[in-house]
């Protein structure tokens, strides 16, 4: 995991060692290195820890100390990271056609599908006051914009409880969004199951 040099804290340890604690190039982690060797990382710094050495230090990953002004100094660099993440993929999605109609159409067909459960299970409801009709045809949407069905399929996978179907579903997201061919991602998701699984 490779620390995000630019936005790094550096000093030296009472040993002479180089501490360095800043965000991962990702901005997944906080990582800590002591002497270019990482010793921690940690998915962000956000309370204060009393400890031993009294109230100079007042933020710790793994045995490195930080004042508070380093740690919110590094987790605005990491939030930075994690904006201009977001920002990429949202201009990448702007590119997959569809995908916000799909995604309305879905939305609006789980809104209907819930109030007409409320409604059946009103007895004060006797079905004269039903939900608002849903709006948009899914079936059509999938038929004109097949990208983005794909990446909402893609997105499923990626929710998925088992950690290889996850894995093909990330992995068919970054595909799409990187302009990758649909019969390419298809095989992805279609072969995320390991050739020996008892259960193919």
């Amino acid at each position: 995991m490779e620390i995000e040099a630019k936005m790094t804290i550096q000093r030296k340890s009472k040993a002479g060692q180089l501490i360095e604690v800043g965000p991962s190039l990702d901005g997944n982690w906080i990582v800590a290195q002591l002497d270019g060797r990482r010793v921690s990382a940690s998915a962000g710094i956000s309370k204060a820890q009393p400890h031993q050495y009294g109230d100079e230090f007042t933020h710790q990953i793994g045995k490195i100390l930080l004042s508070s002004e380093e740690a919110e100094k590094i987790n605005a660099a990491r939030e930075a990271i994690l904006r201009k993440r977001k920002e990429a993929k949202a201009r990448k999605l702007e590119n997959i056609s569809g995908l916000t109609e799909l995604r309305a159409a879905i939305e609006e067909q789980n809104r209907y599908a819930n109030e007409f459960a409320r409604m059946m299970e009103d007895e004060n409801n006797d079905g004269v006051r039903p939900p608002r009709p849903a709006e948009g045809n899914i079936d059509e949407l999938v038929s004109a914009y097949p990208r983005a069905a794909l990446y909402i399929k893609a997105e499923s996978y990626s929710r998925a409880s088992h950690y290889l179907k996850a894995d093909a579903g990330e992995k068919a997201m970054k595909m799409l969004e990187d302009g990758a061919d649909t019969a390419a991602v298809e095989y992805v998701l279609s072969n995320w199951m390991p050739e020996d699984a008892a259960w193919r």
